[in-house]
């Protein structure tokens, strides 16, 4: 008897904070200008089941953290009717619901390139100033192998422009980190 009590007991310290989490809503309220690692899980996600549906392959998802720096920049320097430019990016939108796959994203995932990126990285921040409902900045890069990567990065004249992005991130997002 005390058996199927203890196991009634673990089955519901287990069972509640997964029903919880399920329960809650996906787009959580948050302060302007931060940085929402559980909403680029999901966008990663909506992302990679929009190339599926394209037929493309899949890529791999990294953590970068020039993307991070320079969509922060992109809530610094965006405004809400004009997209920023100059930032050294695949994709940049600013949408309400990025929990849901809309035309910028279905539009940029079923994209052919030429090029054979391998990787993918995303951002989500919330945009500035503060809107109802709440705006998001989603920006995606696009990355070579790793290998070629370093091949290009250290042996072709990439060497000398491969830092380029970092002169145009806003001084208040030099510190934003790639740590989810």
């Amino acid at each position: 008897m005390r058996i199927r009590q203890y196991a009634r007991l673990v089955l519901i310290v287990v069972a509640m904070p997964v029903f919880f989490a399920s329960a809650q809503k996906a787009v959580p309220t948050a302060a302007p200008g931060t940085r929402n690692a559980n909403l680029e899980d999901v966008v990663a996600a909506l992302f990679e089941h929009a190339r599926s549906e394209s037929g493309l392959p899949p890529l791999s998802r990294v953590h970068k953290s020039d993307v991070e720096k320079l969509v922060c920049t992109a809530t610094i320097v965006g405004t809400p009717g004009d997209r920023p430019t100059g930032l050294h990016l695949n994709a940049l939108y600013r949408t309400a619901e990025p929990d849901k796959i809309g035309d910028d994203l279905r539009k940029f995932a079923g994209r052919r390139d030429r090029v054979g990126f391998r990787r993918f990285a995303v951002a989500v921040w919330t945009a500035q100033p503060p809107t109802d409902p709440v705006q998001y900045w989603v920006g995606f890069r696009l990355y070579i192998s790793p290998g070629a990567e370093f091949v290009e990065n250290h042996f072709t004249d990439q060497v000398f422009y491969k830092d380029n992005w970092k002169e145009v991130v806003a001084p208040q997002c030099k510190s934003a980190s790639a740590k989810p």
